[in-house]
C-alpha cells in the first residue's frame, strides 16, 4: 500500500480514464500511455478551445490527476522517439548527456525477456522509418545501450517488405503531461512481467486505446505458453471471492478479467490447526486402532489447505510469467490470505527471496509492512469472539518447506532456518513479531532506533549472551540481526547444496497431495536438551558435556552413542561441511590464529570443472519435464476456467467425486489412466459412489473434478397419495397438478436474524423450485428458490447456532447468484439424499 508512480498503475486506470474522457469528448480522439497523454481535436479555436481546456482539466481532476496542457506543438518527444505532429512522422530522440537504458543481464527477470529484448529493440527501430539511413542514426544509441546492460547481440538493418501508409491528419494537437500523483492498493505489483515500447501508429490513433501495455512474450521455446494460448490475454488479472464479483460489469473493463477462486478462511486455518496438533502432539494414546496419525492429518485438512495456497500462487506465476499480464489479489482483508499467497508467488518467480537477505525483504514487505497481525494471530491480545491462534504465518513457513523439499538447490536458506522462524515467531524472543501495525511499532520506538555500528565480537557476544548491566536501554532484539549474527560466524543457517547458477529462474513445484508431507517440525521433539532453536543456550548445554565425556574417552575409544528417540542428531552429528568448519576453527584457535569466518573458506573453495557435453535429450526425459509442466498448467487452468465459465459448463469444474474404497471381483481399469485395478491381490481401487468413476488410489488428486452425478432420479407420480419415511425424513405427494419430485422438513436459517426454523420443503423438478410451506398441510407457500440461479449445493460442517441435538453432517449449503441458503436435516444420510436430488434437477 502507497504511492505509486503512474507509469506502475498505467495499466490499472489506463482503461477507466479512457472510458470517462471518450463518454465526456466523442469528438476527440485520447490516447494513454505511462504518464504521458495525446488529444487530438478538429474545429476547435477561440472560446471553443478555451472552453475545452478547462473541461479536460475537470475531467482528469474527477480521477484525482493533476495535468499541464501544451497546444500548438508541432513535435513530441515521446520516450525515445520524435513524433512531428503535422507530418505524422517519427525518429530517433535522443536527449543531450543522457543515455538510453534497459534492463541490465544481471537482474532477476526470466530468461525469455533477455532472449526477446534485443529483438524487440529492432523491430522497434524499423518501425520508425524505412530509410535506412535514420536506422543507422539510431542504432548507434541503441547499440550502446545495449553494450553497457551486458548484451553482446547488435542491431542489423532488415528492410521490411511493406510498410503501412501514412496519412496526414489535419486538426488541433493538444499534448498533456499528468503529475505523479496516484494512490492505488494492490496486493501483487508488476513481479515478472515484462513491458515493451508500444509502437504508435500514425494511420489510426484510435487504435491506441486499445493497445496492451504488457509485452507479449514469445511462445517460441515455452513449453507452458502453448498450453494457454486459448485464454484471451489482457492486460490485468484480479483473483477474488465470488461474493466480490457479482456486482462488477464486466463489459467496462474489457482489458481486465475478474477470476473468482475458492480460499480457506482464518476460521477453518484455525480449527484445521487445533486438529492437526491433535494428531502430531497427541495428550494420550489413540483410543482406536484407526485414530492413526495419517488419518488424523488427513481429517485435519491441513494439507489441503497448503495445496490451495499453492495452487493459487502457481496460478499467479503462470499469469505474470507465461501471460506476461498483471494480478491483483482481492480476498478477505489483505493481510493473512492474500499475505500468503503474493509471498508464495514472488519465492516461486524471484529468486532473489530465496537467498536470506531476499528472505528477510519479503517478510518486512508483505508481512510487517503490509500489517498482517502477529500479535492478534498469536493469540496474545484479549480474549473475544475474534480471538484463537490462527498459524497464517506458520501454515506460509510450511509452504516454502514443501517448495525447498522440491527443489532443494534454489534456496540459500536450509530448513533449519524454516523451523527457527517457526519456533521464534511465537516466542516472544525477538521484537520483530511483536505487534500488529508499523504504527504500534512506531509509537514503540522500534523502527526509529538507529543501527549501531557492528563491532568486534566479544565473548559475551560470541556466547549469543549480551552483558548483565548496560548503559543503553534494552528495546528488544531484532531477529535479523540474530541471524545476521550467527551467519556470519557459523553454517547453521546455510544450505550447502545451494546452487542459483544451476537451477530454473521461475519454480513451479508439483502441489498434489501425494507430493506433500508432513513437516518434521510438527513431529520431532528434542528431549535431550529441548528445543536447540536457542542457539547460544544449546551450545552452553553441550560444552560441559562434551569435556566430561573427552576426559573419559581413551583415545582407542572414542566412541558416543547416539539414540534417535532422544537425542538431536542434527546437533549430535552435524553435516560433513559443518564439521569440517568446526575442527578448522579448532585447530585455528589451537595453534593462536586469528580464527576466519567460515564464508572466506568457503568462497576460496575451487568451483568443479564441469564439461561441457551437449547431448540429444531422451525422449522419456523430455516426457518428464513436460509432465511436470502440465500438471502445473492444468491447475491454473482449472482456477481460471472454474471461476469464469458459467451454466453448464462450470458444473464440470464445481462437481467433486465422492471416492470410497472398492475391492472388485471382477477385472476393471482404471477410468484415468486405463490400467489394470487388482481387487483381490492388493487393495484394489477407488470408486464414486455418484458417478461410478473409477481409479487407481494414486491417480484420485489428477482426476477432473466433473462428477456427472449419474444417479437415477426416481420420478413420483402426481396421483399417489402415499406417505413414506426414509433416512428420517418424510416425503409425501398430494394431488394436484404439482410435479414433487422431494419434500420433507428442514430447518432454515434466516437471512436477517440467522435463526433456524423448521419448514416444509418441496423439490419441483417441472417448475425448477424448491418451495417452502409452514406445515405439511397448507397449500400456498410461503416462498421458493428458483434453481436456474443455483451455482452450487454442498455439504457442511460446524455451523454456528444450529439447534440443540442436531447432527451436525446433517447441514448443507445452496448458493444462488443471490445469496447463500443453509439447511440442517435430522442425519447426514437424508442431507444428501436432498444434495443428490437438487444436483440432478440442476444439471
Amino acid at each position: 500500500m502507497g504511492a505509486y508512480d503512474s507509469s506502475d498503475v498505467c495499466d490499472l486506470i489506463r482503461l477507466y480514464i479512457l472510458d470517462i474522457l471518450g463518454k465526456r469528448f466523442p469528438s476527440v480522439l485520447f490516447s494513454l500511455y505511462r504518464d504521458d497523454a495525446l488529444a487530438i481535436s478538429r474545429g476547435a479555436n477561440g472560446h471553443t478551445l478555451d472552453r475545452l481546456r478547462k473541461d479536460l482539466i475537470s475531467a482528469f481532476g474527477s480521477v484525482r490527476l493533476k495535468i499541464t496542457i501544451e497546444t500548438n506543438l508541432t513535435t513530441v518527444d515521446f520516450l525515445d522517439v520524435t513524433f512531428d505532429l503535422v507530418s505524422g512522422t517519427y525518429k530517433p530522440y535522443h536527449k543531450p548527456n543522457e543515455r538510453l537504458s534497459y534492463i541490465s543481464t544481471s537482474s532477476c527477470q526470466p530468461p525469455i525477456v533477455f532472449m526477446n529484448l534485443v529483438k524487440g529493440v529492432s523491430k522497434r527501430i524499423l518501425n520508425l522509418s524505412s530509410s535506412q539511413d535514420i536506422f543507422n542514426v539510431a542504432t548507434l544509441y541503441y547499440n550502446e545501450a545495449l553494450a553497457l546492460n551486458g548484451f553482446k547481440d547488435h542491431i542489423f538493418y532488415m528492410p521490411v517488405l511493406s510498410f503501412p501508409r501514412r496519412r496526414r491528419r489535419s486538426g488541433y494537437w493538444q499534448w498533456a503531461r499528468t503529475a505523479h500523483h496516484i494512490s492505488f492498493r494492490t496486493a501483487l505489483g508488476r513481479i515478472g512481467s515484462f513491458r515493451e515500447k508500444p509502437k504508435l501508429q500514425t494511420g489510426s490513433l484510435e487504435s491506441n486505446r486499445t493497445l496492451r501495455q504488457n509485452g507479449s512474450l514469445d511462445p517460441k521455446g515455452d513449453i507452458v505458453n502453448s498450453s494457454v494460448q486459448g485464454l484471451h490475454k489482457v492486460s490485468l488479472h484480479i483473483l477474488g471471492e465470488k461474493a466480490q464479483m457479482k456486482g462488477i460489469k464486466v463489459d467496462s473493463f474489457r482489458q481486465c478479467d475478474f477470476i473468482p477462486v475458492d480460499f480457506f478462511e482464518v476460521r477453518h486455518i484455525k480449527a484445521s490447526f487445533k486438529k492437526l496438533m491433535k494428531a502430531c502432539v497427541p495428550s494420550a494414546p489413540p483410543s482406536s486402532p484407526e485414530h492413526t496419525l495419517y488419518k488424523g492429518v488427513e481429517d485435519s485438512e491441513w494439507l489441503l489447505q497448503v495445496q490451495n495456497v499453492m495452487q493459487l500462487a502457481g496460478a499467479v506465476v503462470d499469469l505474470l510469467d507465461v501471460q506476461g499480464s498483471s494480478v491483483i489479489i482481492c480476498l478477505e482483508d489483505g493481510w493473512d490470505v492474500t499475505t500468503q499467497i503474493v509471498s508464495v508467488a514472488q519465492i516461486l518467480l524471484d529468486p532473489y527471496y530465496r537467498t536470506l537477505e531476499g528472505f528477510k525483504a519479503l517478510i518486512e514487505k508483505e508481512w510487517l509492512s503490509c500489517g498482517h497481525r502477529f500479535t492478534h494471530r498469536s493469540n496474545q491480545t484479549a480474549a473475544n469472539q475474534a480471538s484463537g491462534f490462527a498459524a497464517i504465518f506458520l501454515q506460509f513457513l510450511d509452504i516454502v518447506h514443501q517448495i525447498h523439499r522440491q527443489f532443494p538447490l534454489s534456496f540459500e536458506y536450509n530448513q533449519y532456518f524454516l523451523k527457527f522462524m517457526a519456533y521464534h515467531y511465537v516466542s516472544n524472543r525477538f521484537r520483530t513479531f511483536m505487534m500488529d501495525t508499523e504504527f504500534e511499532r512506531m509509537e514503540a520506538g522500534w523502527l526509529l532506533e538507529e543501527k549501531k555500528a557492528p563491532k568486534v565480537d566479544g565473548p559475551d557476544e560470541e556466547s549469543g549472551f549480551s552483558p548483565k548491566h548496560s548503559s543503553t536501554p534494552v528495546i528488544g532484539l531484532s531477529i535479523w540481526d540474530y541471524i545476521e549474527k550467527h551467519h556470519r560466524r557459523s553454517t547453521v543457517f546455510f544450505n550447502f547444496m545451494y546452487s542459483p547458477s544451476d537451477y530454473d529462474v521461475v519454480l513451479r513445484p508439483y502441489s498434489n497431495l501425494q507430493n506433500l508431507v508432513i513437516w518434521n517440525y510438527f513431529l520431532n521433539e528434542d528431549l535431550a536438551h529441548g528445543p536447540s532453536y536457542d542457539i547460544e543456550i544449546m551450545g552452553r548445554e553441550m560444552r560441559p558435556n562434551d569435556n566430561e565425556q573427552d576426559a573419559d574417552l581413551t583415545p582407542h575409544r572414542r566412541r558416543k552413542i547416539i539414540n534417535g528417540c532422544y537425542d538431536n542428531i542434527l546437533v549430535q552429528e552435524p553435516n560433513f561441511f559443518s564439521w569440517e568448519f568446526q575442527e578448522i576453527h579448532r585447530l585455528e584457535t589451537e595453534l593462536g590464529h586469528l580464527p576466519q569466518k567460515w564464508k572466506v573458506l568457503w568462497d576460496k573453495l575451487e568451483q568443479p570443472t564441469r564439461e561441457s557435453l551437449h547431448r540429444q535429450t531422451s525422449f522419456n526425459t523430455q516426457l518428464v519435464r513436460l509432465h511436470g509442466r502440465s500438471i502445473h498448467k492444468r491447475s491454473t487452468l482449472e482456477i481460471l476456467l472454474k471461476g469464469k465459465l458459467l451454466g453448464e459448463t462450470a458444473k464440470m469444474f464445481s462437481q467433486q467425486h465422492r471416492f470410497e474404497k472398492q475391492s472388485y471381483t471382477t477385472p476393471a481399469y482404471c477410468d484415468y489412466c486405463s490400467h489394470v485395478l487388482w481387487g483381490l491381490v492388493k487393495t484394489g481401487g477407488m470408486h464414486c459412489v455418484n458417478c461410478g468413476y473409477n481409479c487407481h488410489e494414486k491417480c484420485m488428486p489428477h482426476v477432473p473434478k466433473n462428477c456427472k452425478r449419474l444417479k437415477a432420479v426416481p420420478d413420483t407420480s402426481a396421483s399417489s397419495s402415499s406417505i413414506s419415511k426414509t433416512g428420517g425424513s418424510e416425503a409425501s405427494s398430494v394431488s394436484g397438478g404439482e410435479h414433487r419430485t422431494h419434500e420433507g422438513y428442514l430447518y432454515k436459517r434466516g437471512a436477517l436474524l440467522k435463526g433456524w426454523k423448521q419448514r416444509w420443503f418441496v423439490l419441483d423438478s417441472m417448475k425448477h423450485q424448491l418451495r417452502y410451506y409452514d406445515a405439511m398441510e397448507d397449500s400456498s407457500c410461503k416462498g421458493y428458490i428458483d434453481l436456474g440461479e443455483v451455482v452450487s449445493v454442498q455439504p457442511i460442517k460446524n455451523v454456528q447456532g444450529a439447534p440443540k441435538k442436531s447432527d451436525e453432517n446433517g447441514c448443507f449449503e445452496l448458493r444462488t447468484m443471490r445469496r447463500v441458503y443453509n439447511f440442517l436435516d435430522t442425519d447426514a444420510k437424508s442431507a444428501q439424499e436432498w444434495i443428490d436430488k437438487i444436483q440432478s434437477c440442476i444439471q
